[in-house]
């Protein structure tokens, strides 16, 4: 599954502690992304540079592109997990669920619930896992410490929110444009027949839903 996040990360580490449980050094708002699969019962954990390799984008199904004086324009990590997310969207029949996880939160428990919620309702999750202390100091000394991070997580947040949306915005462009090639194709010669295709295949809306998942802090 894939994970959004604003903790500091250490790249070169492929367990669980590839996630700190501090914010980012470069703010709470710098979001990072991830890949973690669970390999022989444990999770391993993959993540994305900020600015994606030609190799892995590729890989994503991610064309070449150049600006318009014909330099590469580089692909964002983001972009790789929205087009992954989407791939396994529409080729598993999944629906979308992001969770925020809540207070003294440990990576660990986080993946597994997500799992559950894959394994249980059939669904694709996407984690956004922001800096609880999972197993810190005790007591309300540790809720404070939570709530205080929480605080500082809704901008990275926020951001997700502006990512998803215009993720799904480009999505739909791509899906309307597909079905205006599908209707040409079908009904080259014939107005009547192509705008009764691409209206009735446009109104079949998203295939997909998109779901928010909240627990405890969370919420907050």
């Amino acid at each position: 599954m894939f994970i959004v996040t604003n903790r500091r990360v250490h790249e070169t580490k492929t367990d669980l502690e590839a996630f700190g449980r501090e914010p980012s050094d470069k703010g709470p708002n710098e979001l990072r992304m991830a890949e973690a699969k669970r390999v022989a019962g444990k999770w391993k954990v993959k993540v994305f540079p900020n600015v994606i390799n030609a190799a892995d984008a590729a890989t994503a199904g991610l064309k070449p592109r150049t600006d318009d004086s014909g330099s590469p324009v580089p692909y964002y990590a983001s972009q790789l997990v929205a087009r992954g997310l989407i791939d396994r969207l529409e080729k598993l029949d999944r629906n979308l669920v992001l969770f925020v996880h809540g207070y003294n939160n440990d990576l660990k428990a986080v993946l597994d619930r997500a799992q559950a919620f894959e394994d249980t309702y059939d669904v694709e999750v996407l984690v956004f896992t922001w800096p609880a202390n999972g197993g810190g100091a005790a007591g309300t000394l540790s809720y404070k410490s939570d709530k205080r991070d929480a605080i500082a997580s809704i901008g990275g947040l926020s951001r997700v929110f502006i990512k998803l949306a215009e993720y799904l915005e480009e999505f739909n462009h791509e899906r309307i444009a597909k079905i205006e090639v599908e209707a040409t194709r079908r009904f080259p010669d014939d107005d009547e027949k192509w705008n009764k295709f691409y209206a009735s295949a446009a109104e079949r809306g998203c295939p997909f839903t998109v779901n928010l998942v909240l627990h405890s802090m969370g919420n907050y």
